[in-house]
């Protein structure tokens, strides 16, 4: 199932139960009635949305997902959830498949992450490389869950879905900062052992230069 965006996900939640029409859709859920439409002309050519006599309504798959995800999140009760991009490149087609299935299969078995769905798009060719993209619905139990995560996947983008406040303890805290303080240490070390002064100071400059946009 495709992820939706914000707007798409209030139209799913507000079909969800029952079908509306657009005008009964746009005052549900609080929105323009213009961005309401566009947004069900998307979801109508995803194939997620139906329409008949002028009601809109969600398909079944897409209702069985939702469904199922809220089974998850009551069992689990995660402290996040969110929603992640995750990248993967080579030079061959064959060998950015191959990487992204391992991904993929990694992630399956990661016990601090609780997973919703996970998708890929086919990948393409961008000058000289292949790009993948994986894209990831998940919720975390802890602050730490989420930096490994960052760490270990690198995601090139990550959206934050619920709650819009979070609390953790003190000691989640202090064993994330640990963890990112040693990733950090590692990252460095290597940088230090593997690249000339140059490319380091080069490489440090475009960092910090970055951060300061």
């Amino acid at each position: 199932m495709a992820m939706f965006n914000w707007l798409q996900k209030k139209i799913a939640y507000a079909l969800l139960e029952e079908s509306l029409s657009l005008e009964e859709l746009a005052k549900a859920i609080g929105e323009n009635p213009l961005d309401t439409e566009k947004a069900l002309k998307e979801m109508l050519a995803l194939k997620v949305v139906n329409e008949s006599s002028g009601l809109f309504s969600l398909s079944e798959e897409v209702k069985a997902e939702f469904r199922k995800k809220q089974e998850i999140r009551e069992q689990a009760k995660p402290k996040l959830e969110l929603q992640a991009y995750i990248e993967a490149r080579g030079l061959s087609k064959k060998a950015v498949l191959e990487q992204m299935k391992h991904i993929e299969e990694s992630l399956k078995k990661q016990q601090a992450i609780v997973l919703y769905s996970i998708s890929h798009a086919e990948p393409e060719k961008q000058g000289e490389l292949y790009t993948g993209h994986i894209e990831l619905a998940f919720g975390v139990k802890s602050f730490t869950a989420l930096v490994q995560l960052m760490y270990f996947y690198a995601p090139s983008a990550i959206e934050v879905i619920r709650p819009a406040k979070a609390e953790f303890t003190a000691f989640d805290l202090q064993e994330a900062l640990n963890e990112m303080a040693e990733f950090i240490f590692k990252y460095n070390a290597y940088i230090a052992r593997n690249l000339k002064k140059a490319e380091i100071d080069a490489f440090y400059k475009e960092l910090f230069q970055g951060n300061q946009k």
